[in-house]
């Protein structure tokens, strides 16, 4: 299961020299969400039918 938190931040106005510490404190949460998402059964087949064919590869989770 994979779970989601949301939280947003109201700005005054856009900068871009906006710090990360500054954007990431003091966020108001808006809540959770949970998935299931399993791999389906020929995911392993075409991972290796890929990498047989010389594809590269890359998983984002």
């Amino acid at each position: 299961m994979r779970n989601i938190a949301f939280a947003y931040k109201e700005i005054d106005e856009y900068t871009k020299d906006l710090k990360m510490d500054d954007a990431e404190s003091k966020l108001i949460f808006t809540g959770f969400v949970a998935i299931i998402d399993p791999p389906r059964e020929e995911v392993p087949f075409a991972i290796k039918s890929a990498r047989d064919a010389k594809i590269k590869i890359i998983m984002i989770t």
